[in-house]
């Protein structure tokens, strides 16, 4: 909408972190879900995408914004996530907070 540069991930689960209860996954076939996050790559956003990029340890000085990006493709990460209602309370919506890489 307001046209500011971003790039977006779309991230695949593979599984609950050990700090979830395992009944709380009853029924719940990760498989099957995907999430996404957007980093702005504005001037006074630009840090968090290195920071993440930093994270997965790509190297990260002397490139582009641009360029950081297939570096960030395939790399495992920790996904934290958060519920929130919608504003009428009838649905409940997934969002991506703090995303780190991930040495497996």
């Amino acid at each position: 909408e307001k046209k500011t540069p971003y790039v977006q991930f779309i991230l695949t689960v593979s599984g609950p972190g050990p700090d979830i209860d395992p009944s709380e996954m009853d029924g719940v076939d990760l498989s099957k879900k995907s999430l996404r996050k957007d980093f702005y790559l504005t001037a006074d956003a630009a840090y968090r995408y290195k920071e993440f990029a930093e994270s997965c340890e790509v190297r990260v000085a002397g490139m582009s914004l641009g360029e950081l990006a297939p570096e960030l493709i395939g790399q495992d990460v920790l996904i934290e996530v958060t519920q929130r209602n919608s504003q009428d309370g009838s649905e409940i919506y997934n969002d991506v907070g703090n995303l780190k890489g991930y040495a497996a």
